[in-house]
């Protein structure tokens, strides 16, 4: 058990993990502001489309499915979606849609 934790302190991922709890640590002790419910929650919906893409994208490269173009084809979609909604003045509701839709296009489903 011992080496398992000396291992994963010593892997590139264990030490990027160790040095954000750090820093999380250190931002809510100069401020006391940094683990509010707000922050958390905002934090998460922020962070929850990246997770979900990395999610599937590490479940089709185990199953030996290797498709790399998703990060470029979900970074096209948000690109299409916010010029639909700022240049274009599209109500953001149809333009995720508008969005969706060329996303499965693109992908030939």
């Amino acid at each position: 058990m011992k080496d398992k934790i000396l291992g994963m302190v010593k892997s590139t991922a264990g030490a990027v993990l160790i040095v954000t709890i750090l820093m999380t640590v250190i931002v809510q002790l100069l401020t006391g502001h940094f683990y509010t419910a707000y922050n958390l929650s905002t934090f998460s919906r922020s962070a929850s489309f990246t997770i979900i893409i990395g999610f599937a994208q590490t479940l089709v490269l185990l199953l030996g499915g290797i498709d790399l173009s998703v990060a470029s084809v979900a970074g096209l979609c948000s690109m299409i979606f916010a010029m639909l909604t700022t240049v274009g003045g599209v109500n953001p509701f149809f333009s995720y849609y508008d969005s969706a839709y060329g996303w499965s296009c693109f992908r030939g489903n």
